[in-house]
């Protein structure tokens, strides 16, 4: 692999992040709400032909007879459709999904905006993008709406997300990989390509790549951030997904989610599966942040202390009416490293009075199982059988819930759902 000039690329990426970090405070929009269509006057200063080009590598590729080069669309006449939660009100700064039809519309299906209520995601897609539409074209105006909604609203840059479905989803793949510093992520719905080619199952064809000349420093770039790959068992673009999964595995990308619809073909996936995808793009961000108290620290055996241990037991004790499953979970994770103290016969015995609770010592397994599950995928990222895992525990809890416990062991059985 060749890189392009590497005056370009500091350049670009200067630009960029200049523009990314003047997002997060942005001229904050706190008004309309819902659904919109919007127009710009300003096109994104990287869509320009002297960055696009040597950017994809589209200069290099006239070498091999292959002829690229930005399309010519007046922007004041393009549309872009825009949703906003209504709880937004420029206090916080939300997510933003930046969508690429394969159609004319880019606006987001009805039985999404729940989704994107709960994730506090903004939406913008431009319109008339579809598969018919000059690429450069679709990349470019993707790239405008991105600029000019950052100009607008208060967007979190780890939640820029962009993403498409069949062959917008194609387009998302590759300028999730291009413009990494752009986007945090990429969500690729039944459709996905790699940077370079891929053996199909077809002995003597294969998968095109989209970046023959791909530069290092963007590739590296590209490694920490995260991507959801969604298909189906019947898609016909399932294969082809799933080596593009593969292949990120192998170049060094740790959060990359592989989606795999049970029984669905080449569609639009439901909103729950919907919300599965999405999810998975946040919950590194979650478990990093350790936001949601997911992984709370535990000392060495080396550091615990008798004083340590009773002050422990203290707050299990004041948790037990309110909060029972915390307090079990504290309980457990000190009497595993307070053995070989006096104090943990008397953590063990409060323990073991607790969980006389049937329905509270099942609970605490599944928070173990979770909270196992989570140092597993700080450690080592997604698997491909991931979402096997979550679902088991979802329906874990949801049997559960079922035996019709306390109200405060099932308000936290609801937030074990929540945190998976």
């Amino acid at each position: 692999m060749r890189r392009l000039n590497q005056k370009t690329t500091l350049f670009c990426l200067m630009v960029a992040l200049l523009m990314i970090k003047g997002s997060s405070k942005g001229q904050i929009a706190k008004s309309n709400t819902g659904r919109m269509i919007l127009q710009f006057s300003e096109t994104h200063p990287l869509t320009h032909p002297k960055y696009m080009i040597p950017r994809h590598g589209w200069d290099r590729m006239r070498e091999r007879g292959t002829f690229i080069t930005t399309g010519v669309y007046d922007i004041t006449k393009e549309t872009f459709s825009v949703y906003i939660p209504e709880s937004y009100d420029g206090s916080q700064a939300f997510g933003l999904i930046v969508w690429i039809s394969a159609g004319d519309k880019g606006s987001p299906r009805d039985s999404y905006l729940p989704v994107l209520d709960k994730l506090q995601l903004l939406w913008i897609g431009a319109n008339d993008i579809g598969n018919n539409r000059y690429t450069p074209d679709r990349m470019a105006l993707t790239l405008d709406g991105l600029h000019n909604i950052l100009q607008r609203y208060h967007v979190d840059p780890e939640r820029i997300y962009v993403s498409g479905l069949s062959g917008g989803g194609r387009v998302a793949s590759h300028l999730a990989i291009i413009y990494p510093e752009l986007f945090a992520g990429g969500f690729y719905i039944i459709g996905c390509d790699y940077r370079e080619n891929l053996p199909s199952d077809v002995e003597g064809q294969y998968w095109p790549g989209f970046w023959p000349f791909s530069n290092d420093t963007l590739v590296e770039i590209g490694h920490s951030n995260r991507y959801t790959l969604l298909t189906g068992s019947h898609d016909f673009n399932q294969s082809g997904t799933e080596k593009v999964w593969q292949a990120y595995h192998s170049e060094g990308k740790k959060w990359i989610a592989y989606v795999e619809v049970p029984e669905m073909d080449h569609r639009y996936p439901n909103a729950h599966w919907y919300h599965i995808g999405l999810t998975a793009l946040d919950r590194p961000l979650r478990l990093m942040n350790d936001s949601l108290n997911i992984l709370p620290h535990f000392p060495a055996k080396s550091d615990v202390s008798p004083n340590w241990i009773q002050e422990q037991m203290n707050i299990a004790k004041n948790l037990s009416e309110s909060s029972p499953l915390q307090s079990a979970f504290i309980l457990d994770r000190v009497s595993q490293v307070s053995k070989g103290f006096p104090e943990n016969k008397e953590v063990k015995t409060l323990l073991k009075y607790m969980l006389e609770d049937k329905s509270l010592k099942k609970a605490l397994r599944i928070r173990i199982k979770i909270h196992q599950w989570h140092l597993k995928l700080l450690e080592k990222g997604y698997s491909k059988n991931w979402i096997k895992t979550m679902l088991k525990l979802e329906r874990s809890i949801q049997s559960v819930i079922e035996e019709n416990p306390s109200e405060s062991l099932r308000q936290e059985l609801q937030w074990m759902l929540e945190i998976l």
